[in-house]
């Protein structure tokens, strides 16, 4: 995310126009593992196509072949062949199908396992939209991108959803939506912070369902599509719970003597954050020199989240999910939901 204030994101018409161009270059072809071979010269064969390989396809064949990524981007590209054709054979034998995905400049840009059911962003994005509350028009509402690597983690933000937990202080409400490198789709409420451009989310619960997955059959699609607008539905109307939290949020004090307790949470289940990561939150949140809210907790966590490249992006993930469960709060969510409230514990002392 490379944005200076929330107008610099782009519209979401203009945001799915290019995902729908983006999509639509692109071609998915499935390949047997026994035909895919690197060249010396860093082509990637596939039967009798050779294709240019580009830096996250190069990736994507290092963790297929089990190579250290680090490894392989050091080593001569003679030698990256003869380890990766020797180790894709062995792991997947010359039977077993891979896709890859290619586009018009004949480049592959990702190898993967075939990815049954995965819907296009596009339509994701779309069918969310369709559970909009506000009266805004959709050229009005933002669309942030945190990720779109190893999965696509974005969120629609509607200016016309506000809450100002503190005097000034801006939060916008919306709809974030993350599809996996599985075709695993999870839906739920956005806060997104202006004055910092911190994002955070919590997760749709439907009875302790909250991922979604294209099933099998002729009708698998439309079922889908159609629980995925009710969850989106659900997500827009969370905004309430996560308006009322974040207002709660900053009238609870923390307690300077609490925040050990709490970073130490982080590193523990359901999250596993690093002890550099965990670090790097309560070092924001010890910033704060006057006296602390759940509030100043929340705001920490989603900075690291949202902004610290030096944090992971798997680690900065859970801390927006956290953050995000804490200001949703309790009501009509699962057990294991609750558990994801980063801090959630301590608030209730």
């Amino acid at each position: 995310m490379h944005i200076r204030n929330l107008d610099e994101a782009p519209s979401v018409n203009d945001y799915l126009k290019a995902l729908e161009h983006d999509e639509s270059s692109r071609e998915f072809q499935a390949v047997g593992a026994g035909e895919l071979r690197l060249t010396p010269g860093g082509l990637l064969q596939a039967g009798n196509q050779a294709y240019e390989v580009l830096d996250e396809a190069r990736m994507d064949l290092a963790k297929l072949a089990r190579i250290p990524a680090a490894y392989f981007e050091e080593i001569d590209p003679e030698l990256r062949a003869i380890n990766l054709n020797g180790r894709l054979r062995h792991f997947f034998g010359g039977d077993e199908t891979l896709e890859i995905v290619i586009s018009n400049d004949n480049a592959v840009h990702r190898v993967r396992r075939p990815r049954f059911g995965q819907i296009p962003a596009s339509h994701a994005v779309e069918a969310l939209l369709e559970g909009d509350p506000t009266t805004t028009v959709s050229n009005d509402i933002r669309v942030v991108e945190y990720e779109r690597d190893r999965r696509l983690d974005v969120a629609v933000v509607s200016r016309a959803l506000q809450v100002e937990p503190r005097s000034g202080d801006i939060v916008c409400g919306g709809v974030h939506l993350t599809i996996e490198e599985n075709g695993a789709v999870q839906v739920g409420p956005e806060s997104f912070r202006l004055v910092c451009l911190n994002g955070a989310m919590a997760r749709v619960c439907a009875g302790g369902q909250h991922r979604l997955r294209r099933g099998h059959g002729k009708d698998s699609e439309r079922r889908f599509m159609a629980t995925l607008r009710e969850f989106g539905r659900t997500a827009w109307r969370d905004w309430e719970h996560v308006k009322k939290g974040l207002d709660e949020l900053a009238r609870k004090p923390l307690d300077r003597s609490d925040i050990g307790h709490v970073v130490h949470g982080l590193r523990q289940s359901p999250f596993f954050i690093s002890a550099r990561a965990a670090s790097r939150v309560e070092d924001q949140l010890r910033r704060n020199a006057d006296d602390l809210t759940f509030y100043d907790l929340h705001n920490a966590i989603t900075y690291v989240g949202t902004h610290d490249g030096e944090v992971m992006p798997q680690y900065r993930y859970r801390l927006r999910l956290g953050a995000g469960q804490l200001a949703r709060g309790r009501v009509g969510v699962c057990h294991e939901c609750r558990r994801l409230m980063i801090g959630g514990e301590a608030s209730r002392n």
